[in-house]
């Protein structure tokens, strides 16, 4: 009886046992994770598991593109569970209480930029930057162009001259404009005859200037041109009536004239001189020689 009483004993502690191991080996703990943007392995959150369980979580869909608008996870944290963060997508831990994992993200702004005319901006269109950073662009006329403004979503940014400088608060679509440098040549000439005259034209442009009526014969008086001078700009001399330059200053050219007269030199009788009929620029000496027969 008392063998029977003890067996009955032994298989009712066993029975315990079991039920006890049972019991720890079906409890349960819960991991909450919130992710603004979704994304979440494993989900659907809460997530429910054995204590003592290794979880491996990520999220799956960064970056979230929403127009000029980038949200990017940027790690996350764990209250009330110890945890391992390997990057910014995956957290590791090993679940021993009931925890929540609420992940970080961090918002892009993309710019746009473009040039109208001839000449650069020093950062690349389609650049992404971080919420609340710093923009700060620089446009660059080529030669012959001068930057003249900055256009588009501009509002909030400072600007002086070819600079912008502005928070990337938002989105931006920014153009830069370029317009051609005009130059003048103011063309001066006491007789006339300047072919071009007083001219507008696009910096760099090739000028041929010419006087076209040289000599001006006025009975025994002609009017000469002699060359010309420029000033605020290189030039070569080709003739008394012809220059060319390149056009990259205002400037002003002035062609120059001189007077001749008419020397009729005749022998009366019988003899000669010893210089002909000419004309002699005006203001010189000359010498003239007769010698008779």
């Amino acid at each position: 009886m008392n063998s029977f009483r003890n067996k009955g004993r032994y298989w009712a502690l066993c029975l315990a046992v079991i039920m006890g191991a049972g019991l720890a080996l079906a409890q349960t703990s819960t991991l909450t994770v919130l992710s603004d943007y979704g994304g979440i392995d494993p989900s659907p959150s809460p997530i429910s598991t054995n204590t003592g369980a290794f979880l491996v979580c990520r999220i799956t869909n960064s970056p979230v593109y929403d127009g000029g608008t980038q949200h990017v996870a940027n790690g996350g944290s764990v209250f009330g569970n110890a945890y391992t963060q390997v990057n910014l997508t995956r957290i590791e831990l090993v679940l021993e209480t009931n925890a929540t994992l609420s992940w970080r993200w961090s918002d892009l702004y993309l710019l746009s930029n473009s040039v109208s005319g001839s000449g650069s901006v020093d950062i690349i269109s389609g650049t992404w930057f971080p919420s609340g950073s710093n923009l700060t662009m620089l446009a660059t006329p080529v030669a012959g162009w001068r930057f003249s403004g900055w256009s588009g979503e501009i509002g909030g940014c400072s600007i002086a001259s070819n600079s912008i400088i502005g928070s990337m608060t938002q989105a931006r679509t920014i153009a830069a404009t370029f317009v051609a440098i005009t130059n003048s040549l103011v063309v001066t000439s006491a007789y006339g005859g300047e072919v071009p005259g007083t001219t507008n034209v696009k910096w760099g442009t090739i000028l041929i200037c010419q006087v076209t009526n040289s000599p001006i014969i006025n009975g025994t008086t002609n009017y000469e041109a002699i060359g010309a001078t420029v000033t605020g700009n290189d030039y070569t001399q080709f003739t008394g009536s012809a220059i060319s330059l390149t056009l990259t200053n205002d400037a002003t050219l002035s062609w120059m004239w001189a007077t001749n007269y008419w020397l009729d030199t005749t022998a009366v009788g019988s003899g000669s001189v010893n210089v002909g009929d000419q004309w002699v620029r005006a203001g010189t000496t000359n010498r003239i020689d007769a010698t008779p027969a």
